[in-house]
């Protein structure tokens, strides 16, 4: 409804508000939240330069870029694992112990944990293009100054240097 003077009553801005709000996510009503705190932040001080630091979106990026990086490493550190328990059983010497134990694992045992290893490895490498996805859903988004936190190139470059490594450990994220 408008007034006779063609402006808005203050009931309709409130019900234009309240359509609004509900329309919006939690996510979205805490980013405007952020902004309109950092719009009050004096330039060019220590706690402009940490808000800018602390942005929600950039966070979110290094978080998710971590836990594909974590995936990555997990996928490295149960390599290794596997590829020392396949030693132990050519070489015959066994020294892998059996979980909460100083038992030594028998040939079978062994040969059971490195299949669990092998399954969990598969795991953390089909776990990752989700996570990159979810790397991914940053792009085109800005700070809180305007500026892109990560850009399509960004992206393509991130996700070549992820695919290259997972490679170099002979696996794809595409098996």
């Amino acid at each position: 409804m408008t007034s006779h003077d063609g402006f808005r009553t203050d009931k309709t801005k409130e019900d234009a508000i309240e359509g609004l709000r509900k329309s919006l996510t939690k996510e979205e009503l805490e980013r405007i939240k952020e902004q309109r705190a950092f719009n009050d932040i004096k330039p060019d001080t220590y706690t402009y330069k940490i808000a800018l630091h602390l942005d929600a979106l950039k966070q979110d990026l290094r978080t998710k870029q971590m836990q594909v990086y974590k995936r990555v490493w997990n996928v490295e550190n149960i390599d290794n694992s596997i590829k020392n328990c396949k030693t132990q059983l050519e070489t015959g010497n066994i020294t892998e112990t059996l979980p909460d134990s100083d038992t030594l694992m028998t040939k079978r045992e062994l040969e059971t944990y490195i299949k669990h290893q092998e399954w969990l490895k598969l795991g953390e490498v089909r776990a990752i293009p989700k996570d990159l996805a979810g790397v991914r859903a940053l792009v085109g988004h800005k700070d809180l100054i305007g500026n892109l936190i990560f850009t399509e190139g960004e992206f393509d470059r991130y996700f070549e240097k992820i695919e290259n490594e997972l490679q170099y450990l002979d696996h794809s994220m595409f098996d």
